[in-house]
């Protein structure tokens, strides 16, 4: 395996230090580890989690936050014991209160992601609280980087009335179509919906729009489907764009993501199978498009790049991050 260039020039990242960003599974817990390396790839979440660190401590809820960062900095060793010991205090910090995940089965890495979300934010208003007590602020890294809004409008063409009602949303959920792009695009578009309205209209048109962008979109392609028989996972291909061009229902003007990783599910049912992340190297170049890209397999790291990803990932691909780029950011 070759070595990958760490700081541009000069010293490189060798296979055992490239080892170092495994996570070892603890008994079917890929869900997780694909999910944290996934998470952890995200730089600008990561500093504000380290630069929140002197108001979340003061809280004793939150736990979850020195375990996350305890993940964060375990990636400067092998150390499994340590590695295991934090994973298992992380899972168990998470099972407190959903128990779901307190087993040894196979859990949904969508699922586990959003659960992981809501607590780290749900405490937010507390800790904010307590650091004005001591005069400090206090910003919740979920709320700055992650959560958005999403106004839905309910509009009866025949007296026009409307409805608005605004959504906190944390992952945005969306259908299978050929493309990341148009699956968003099919999620805003205008339906028309059986509803009746005090005018005695029985139908009227409904439509989903942003009204804040996050600093991180995250995308839930749905790839499990109900019926009858059950859930059975949907394995059509979907092209994985590398770049998103998004606006809010204030604005017109575009505003640019670029894909920074990729939790993929590898099997063909949605009750077993393994979970793996792709995702650009942590200490790679804010805005550089051709950064290295590594394959996470739990404990297994090895050296890709993004055009390889972006073509073999496109049956498997689950849960992607997209990352706001700044003007001058440039990925070709």
């Amino acid at each position: 395996m070759k070595a990958l260039n760490r700081f541009g020039s000069g010293r490189t990242l060798t296979p055992d230090e490239l080892a170092c960003y495994g996570l070892p599974n603890l008994s079917q817990t890929c869900y997780m580890n694909s999910v944290l390396q996934s998470l952890l790839t995200l730089v600008p979440f990561v500093k504000e989690l380290n630069k929140q660190s002197q108001q979340w401590l003061l809280h004793p809820k939150a736990l979850l936050f020195k375990l996350l960062s305890d993940i964060s900095n375990g990636f400067s060793t092998k150390n499994r014991m340590q590695k295991k010991s934090t994973l298992f205090t992380f899972l168990h910090t998470i099972a407190l209160h959903h128990p779901e995940f307190g087993n040894d089965a196979q859990q949904d890495a969508h699922e586990f992601l959003n659960t992981v979300l809501e607590q780290l934010s749900s405490i937010s208003a507390e800790i904010r609280s307590l650091a004005n007590e001591r005069h400090q602020s206090y910003t919740c890294p979920v709320e700055a980087h992650i959560s958005f809004q999403m106004l839905s409008t309910m509009l009866c063409h025949s007296c026009g009335h409307k409805r608005e009602n605004m959504e906190e949303i944390l992952i945005l959920s969306v259908a299978l179509e050929d493309t990341i792009m148009q699956s968003i695009q099919l999620h805003l578009k205008e339906q028309l919906l059986d509803y009746k309205c005090d005018c005695g209209a029985s139908q009227t048109t409904a439509k989903r729009s942003f009204f804040t962008l996050p600093n991180v979109l995250i995308v839930h392609l749905l790839r499990i489907q109900w019926s009858y028989f059950g859930a059975q996972k949907i394995h059509r291909a979907t092209c994985l764009s590398r770049e998103l061009l998004l606006s809010t229902n204030q604005s017109s003007e575009k505003t640019k993501y670029t894909l920074k990783s990729i939790v993929n599910h590898l099997g063909s049912c949605t009750t077993s199978g393994h979970y793996i992340c792709d995702g650009v190297f942590q200490n790679a170049s804010q805005g550089d498009g051709n950064a290295c890209w590594v394959t996470y397999d739990d404990d297994v790291v090895t050296e890709t790049n993004v055009n390889h990803v972006c073509q073999q990932r496109q049956k498997t691909a689950y849960l992607l991050y997209y990352e706001k780029m700044e003007e001058d950011e440039n990925p070709d």
